[in-house]
């Protein structure tokens, strides 16, 4: 549903002109638009991130984020690149979000196909962060966390900050 081959007759590999002058062409055009459209009101933007689950019912959720032009994609499962070391270079975050605890009277359980997922009440978590070529980055809540989840800790290249 997310992918499509469309192939207009009579034209080159690339064009500007679809159906009338500077209708936007093969990146712009009305197809195009209605599909970003669709994308942006989706209920769960952010790209999937899978878990693991343990015998103990707790997960884990493992991901890496990387880009040359933070710029143009720098932002992922709580994570946003800011400044890099070497600019236009390969800049990498790896995170692993370990599910430390999970509320035994809770009765409810933690989907894990999306990052969108409600997870248990009283759960807590432990961030393990390693970068490659990053200056700065900033950190927000993640949305399969649960509102009222707890951050325990927050490891960034193996300097620990409790929460």
């Amino acid at each position: 549903d997310n992918t499509a081959l469309i192939e207009l007759p009579s034209k080159d590999h690339w064009w500007w002109d679809t159906n009338y002058a500077n209708d936007g062409g093969v990146v712009n055009d009305d197809q195009l638009r209605a599909f970003y459209e669709k994308q942006l009101l989706n209920n769960n933007p952010t790209p999937m991130i899978p878990a693991t689950s343990h015998e103990n019912g707790t997960r884990t959720y493992t991901w890496t984020l990387a880009t040359v032009n933070p710029a143009a994609n720098s932002r992922r499962g709580g994570v946003i690149i800011v400044q890099q070391l070497l600019p236009k270079t390969l800049s990498k975050v790896t995170v692993t979000a370990q599910q430390a605890s999970k509320d035994p009277s809770s009765s409810a359980t933690c989907p894990t196909t999306t990052e969108g997922a409600a997870c248990a009440v009283g759960d807590t978590w432990q961030f393990r962060i390693q970068t490659h070529n990053v200056k700065q980055l900033e950190l927000y809540k993640p949305a399969f966390l649960s509102p009222t989840a707890t951050i325990e800790s927050i490891s960034i290249d193996n300097t620990v900050f409790y929460v």
